[in-house]
């Protein structure tokens, strides 16, 4: 399923079952807040909030160093198998 025919069904839910007004307000309230604590206030819909969102927690989560690689194959690898010495 696309991400257009998901938004569409949460809209039929959103109009079926309305948000009430205070919860409403307290998300707005959060978009808010959130906008002013990564200092970005005008986004063209939702979407692009998202977004951006997203973006952001992609880069807090990247790692500060690559991976780092030893010379030493580690237990598992393909490689050539010892036969075994248990009977």
């Amino acid at each position: 399923m696309t991400m257009g025919a998901n938004a569409a069904i949460l809209t039929k839910k959103q109009r079926r079952f309305p948000m009430p007004p205070e919860l409403a307000r307290a998300h707005a309230d959060l978009d808010r807040a959130v906008d002013k604590a990564y200092g970005r206030t005008a986004f063209a819909s939702e979407m692009e909030r998202v977004a951006f969102l997203f973006e952001r927690y992609e880069l807090l989560n990247r790692p500060l160093l690559p991976p780092t690689r030893s010379g030493r194959k580690r237990r598992g690898s393909a490689g050539p198998k010892r036969p075994s010495t248990r009977t």
